[in-house]
């Protein structure tokens, strides 16, 4: 299920890109609201049309990120409308069905001081957002980030995981984990992580390459995650693929097959 469950985030331009992804065997869209409500109902439109003519599906939405979407923030009327705004956003991707809502936890690199007191506003904000998506059939999926921002390790991941306590899952990132080994994290956080995203890196910076292309065991990956039984989704944020669309469709295909050879 590892291999089958590969899909591709897409953020922007929809009209007949899932039709493309799915003759190539990527059934998994990733939806990105945008930040003008009117834009995402229609991209939500278009997704639909798409759903109706080919074996597409959204099983995550990408929630915004920004600092107007930031729930660590300290200022807690900052934050209650961070909280509307992402409810207002899954309110209109209802209609696709979506089952998870990826989220990123903070915004921008935060100073270690400040730590304890973003972390404590985002677990707030994280138990108001877990019930109102919990009313939508949707769970949480918090994103590990890269250094310097909250979430960067498989224990602050399941610290926070464990201080929200329902309708909160993970979504590993394998491009954005520098603090750990891939091993650690899917070791002790396994059984909370319920989508990944899966690009490949330097292994000094985040990337978002193709898989194959930067140091990533991928074969390390796929053997921790058949331990834990994984079977959720496996997004690809390949900015360069949609950009070099529909030509790099089969480069990218081709490119996770062969990892799996």
């Amino acid at each position: 299920m590892i291999k089958e469950k590969f899909g591709i985030s897409i953020g922007i331009v929809f009209e007949g890109r899932p039709e493309v992804f799915a003759q190539h065997g990527m059934h998994y869209i990733e939806f990105r609201p945008t930040k003008d409500p009117e834009t995402t109902k229609k991209n939500v439109e278009t997704m639909l049309d798409a759903m109706k003519r080919c074996d597409t599906r959204v099983n995550t939405i990408h929630l915004q990120f920004g600092p107007e979407y930031d729930l660590s923030n300290t200022d807690e009327e900052a934050r209650k409308s961070a909280l509307a705004l992402h409810i207002r956003d899954a309110k209109i991707c209802l209609p696709m069905g979506p089952k998870i809502a990826v989220f990123h936890p903070s915004h921008g690199q935060i100073a270690r001081e400040d730590y304890p007191a973003r972390k404590a506003a985002l677990i707030e904000g994280l138990k108001e957002l877990c019930a109102a998506f919990k009313e939508m059939g949707i769970q949480i999926a918090m994103e590990n980030l890269t250094p310097n921002r909250l979430v960067e390790t498989s224990a602050e991941a399941l610290e926070i995981v464990e201080a929200v306590g329902d309708n909160i899952g993970i979504c590993f990132d394998v491009n954005h984990l520098f603090a750990e080994p891939i091993r650690d994290f899917i070791r002790n956080a396994g059984k909370h992580i319920i989508t990944m995203h899966v690009t490949d890196n330097d292994g000094i910076v985040e990337k978002h390459w193709i898989p194959g292309e930067g140091v990533i065991d991928w074969q390390e990956l796929f053997a921790e995650l058949e331990k834990i039984n994984y079977d959720s989704t496996m997004i690809a944020e390949l900015g360069q693929v949609l950009s070099g669309f529909p030509d790099s469709v089969p480069k990218l295909v081709e490119a996770w097959e062969k990892l799996h050879k």
